[in-house]
């Protein structure tokens, strides 16, 4: 009988450990997809870009026509900044218009900025 007693101590000792140890932990980062938007107002055909990867490989600015679009695997994981970094910056080419830079997580704008004035650069930047 004492035996049993231990037996069934260590047997739920093991399950209280091992399930305490999944409460409050999370499932570590999860993918999700993203992507970077450009666009200009009426006029504005063309931005040079610079902006980070879904490797996190930054890429020197490049000339791109309106509205561009970027689309990528990143990952989060909830309540912590480890999650991928994002960049996105973009330069108005032409002397009139404006540009907005848009950077999307699972279908929703996670940051959004513009930039009213020819020449303008704007970025943003953050961790999903």
């Amino acid at each position: 009988m004492t035996t049993r007693k231990t037996n069934l101590r260590s047997l739920i000792l093991v399950v209280l450990v091992l399930g305490w140890g999944t409460i409050g932990c999370s499932a570590g980062p999860k993918s999700v997809q993203a992507s970077y938007q450009v666009n200009g107002s009426a006029g504005v055909t063309s931005a040079s870009v610079t902006y980070l990867s879904g490797a996190g490989v930054s890429t020197g600015a490049v000339s791109v026509a309106l509205p561009w679009n970027y689309a990528f695997t990143g990952y989060e994981t909830e309540g912590s900044n480890k999650g991928s970094m994002v960049y996105l910056s973009a330069q108005n080419n032409s002397n009139t218009g404006s540009v907005t830079v848009i950077i999307n997580e699972a279908g929703q704008v996670f940051q959004q900025s513009w930039a009213a004035w020819p020449q303008a650069a704007i970025t943003i930047q953050g961790s999903f």
